[in-house]
């Protein structure tokens, strides 16, 4: 995700009034994502592309809801990175096989490795996650 560029040549209110659009519709999704992955950080737990789909007012299975979640989940695992935070987006599994999918798989540069080295991979995630997002216990 970007912050939209303002052309000074053509500058006017409408095209101030479309960038701000497009960017609060960009992140306002983002944002709702982000707080599911951090209450589910604190709660050690994980979640589900159908868990996440309604929320953003998706269908919970199939291509589409696949690649919107997924382009959302990119943006936020970026912006994650650049702050040098663990990947919580890896908190959100395929139900059936209870890994990331492959978007996640290429942001981390692990293309194409096997199942059973995605699990013990997630399971070290998760606890970089937990502990770093970790809830303080009174």
């Amino acid at each position: 995700m970007s912050t939209p560029e303002i052309d000074p040549a053509v500058f006017d209110n409408e095209t101030v009034k479309k960038a701000i659009t497009q960017y609060l519709d960009e992140i306002g999704p983002l944002q709702i994502v982000f707080e599911k992955l951090i209450h589910h950080a604190g709660t050690r737990t994980t979640t589900t592309y159908g868990d996440i789909a309604p929320l953003l007012g998706l269908p919970s299975s199939g291509n589409h809801m696949g690649s919107v979640i997924g382009t959302h989940l990119w943006h936020i695992g970026e912006w994650c990175k650049t702050r040098g935070w663990p990947p919580i987006t890896s908190l959100v599994v395929k139900a059936n096989e209870r890994v990331p999918g492959p978007g996640f798989w290429k942001m981390m540069n692990q293309e194409g490795i096997s199942l059973g080295n995605q699990k013990a991979r997630t399971a070290w995630y998760h606890d970089q996650v937990f502990s770093y997002f970790a809830i303080p216990r009174l």
